[in-house]
């Protein structure tokens, strides 16, 4: 079935809703207003670089909803605890949010990490990490395989990604990734505010985001080439394995380009 064409007011709505989880979140539960703000940036910069507009809404709001279940929860368990008299110990549980962190984390330990800053989040840390994992243990297979088949290099479907990769993975020396420059000197700059630097962090999600997306779209059609040897269609078919399962452990496959 085709999908309704999307319209401003399709729009206007899903911003009403989102936008009232976060004043609900910010007047029922005290949470600092800055969440609302941040919402608002990841919301000019998904316009900017023209984003799915229904996952991305359907994605937002999802996680402003959720927040409130999980202060609700609080909320509620406070009440109780106040009513009753204090419970014989048992093993602690873990609230909600910790244990859906804890379930990220077991999925993306596995990869390599990288030290970008102190204030830096693991999963962007990991993420890098990922994406210079697949530089040294990935690439060089991958680009050789297309070497075979496309001789001349500016006809390579790999030239693009390899541009991006120049970019988003540590050189040799150890130093990071060019792509971290400007959000470490942001994490260092006391002058510059948590929007702002929100916003580069999504930047630099999107783009490491965006470069498996592009590696996974050329193998899938480089796939379909008749003339492909079986041994070099093992060896993408490795490639592909490794990138799709980095797009689910990090939950990126809907962050890609439109």
């Amino acid at each position: 079935m085709k999908r309704k064409k999307w319209t401003h007011d399709d729009s206007v709505e899903w911003l009403d809703k989102i936008r009232s989880e976060y004043n609900h979140l910010v007047v029922r539960y005290g949470k600092s207003p800055r969440l609302k703000s941040a919402f608002e940036d990841r919301y000019y910069e998904a316009l900017r670089k023209r984003l799915d507009l229904p996952t991305f809404f359907k994605a937002e709001w999802e996680v402003a909803h959720a927040y409130n279940e999980v202060e609700e929860f609080k909320k509620t368990v406070k009440v109780k605890q106040k009513e009753k008299e204090p419970p014989k110990k048992k093993k602690p549980t873990k609230p909600f949010v910790e244990r859906v962190l804890d379930e990220l984390r077991s999925r993306i330990v596995k990869y390599p990490r990288i030290h970008i800053h102190e204030e830096s989040s693991e999963d962007m840390e990991r993420l890098y990490g990922a994406i210079t994992q697949f530089d040294k243990e990935y690439w060089s297979e991958l680009d050789n395989v297309f070497r075979d088949y496309y001789p001349i290099r500016q006809f390579r479907p790999t030239s693009k990604v390899e541009t991006m990769l120049v970019n988003l993975s540590s050189p040799s020396d150890g130093s990071l990734p060019r792509n971290l420059d400007k959000y470490v000197n942001m994490l260092n700059n006391d002058n510059i505010s948590l929007s702002i630097i929100t916003k580069e962090h999504k930047r630099c999600i999107l783009e490491a985001s965006f470069f498996f997306h592009e590696v996974r779209n050329f193998i899938y059609e480089f796939q379909n080439d008749q003339n492909l040897e079986e041994t070099d269609s093992l060896k993408v078919k490795k490639v592909l394995t490794f990138v799709e399962q980095v797009l689910d452990d990090f939950r990126l496959k809907d962050l890609k380009p439109v």
